[in-house]
């Protein structure tokens, strides 16, 4: 079979099919079937970069290009690059369920207290969805610059989701009551995001104000009424 023959078809996270963690190589049979498809090379740094391996998806997204000029791998590429220069000199803890990094000017404890938060919210998050992701879940804490320069969002964005947790942590010491809020807001969308392998709304990435209220009260209805392909029907 030649590789153009593999119907691999993906331009953004958003439309990746399931995936487990490359640790269990999970694309191996497509690159035994297609070893020179650039969309299989697409996938793997898609799901390198969500699991904080940013390395890992640089190296796959060059393949990538080296073998067809692609203007979102090339974006995808840009933005891992910056990603890697913020990241230099980051701190690393893990949880059952987290990777995290964080700027090394965070207290230690934050980044401690961050995990116990997540895994609190985690618990009950899928038992709200009847629903565990597969893979670990990359989350990143940054300086208010960091966050900015990195992410390139508009100025009201209080966090943000696009395969990894993004939130801007500078002055805290300690997990209060709005960034446990903005962490479970975060982390829905990651359940959501994984149980409907990419197709819940695209707006639904941005945590702000009233309006991060707004769609988690709206996205997480979204994600308990769908049922994944392998599961018999979909919208029971």
């Amino acid at each position: 079979m030649h590789s153009a023959d593999i119907p691999v078809h993906c331009s953004s996270p958003s439309f990746l099919p399931h995936r487990s963690s490359p640790r269990n190589n999970s694309y191996s049979p497509l690159k035994r079937y297609a070893p020179k498809s650039p969309d299989v090379f697409k996938l793997e740094g898609w799901t390198y970069y969500g699991l904080n391996r940013p390395d890992q998806a640089v190296a796959e997204w060059k393949k990538s290009l080296a073998l067809r000029p692609d203007s979102e791998v090339q974006a995808a590429l840009d933005k891992a690059l910056r990603d890697k220069n913020e990241e230099e000199n980051y701190r690393e803890n893990e949880s059952t369920h987290f990777q995290l990094k964080y700027n090394g000017t965070a207290e230690p404890g934050l980044a401690r207290e961050v995990l116990h938060t997540l895994e609190g919210h985690y618990q009950q998050i899928e038992s709200e969805l009847n629903f565990s992701p597969p893979d670990p879940i990359g989350v990143v804490l940054y300086t208010q610059e960091g966050f900015a320069d990195i992410t390139r969002a508009p100025g009201w964005v209080g966090a943000l989701n696009d395969g990894r947790i993004r939130v801007p942590v500078q002055g805290l010491t300690s997990v209060d009551s709005e960034l446990s809020r903005i962490l479970r807001h975060e982390l829905t969308h990651s359940f959501i995001q994984q149980k409907t392998h990419g197709r819940a709304p695209t707006w639904s990435r941005y945590t702000g104000g009233a309006s991060g209220r707004w769609l988690s009260s709206r996205t997480a209805p979204f994600a308990r009424r769908w049922r994944s392909p392998t599961e018999t029907s979909t919208w029971g």
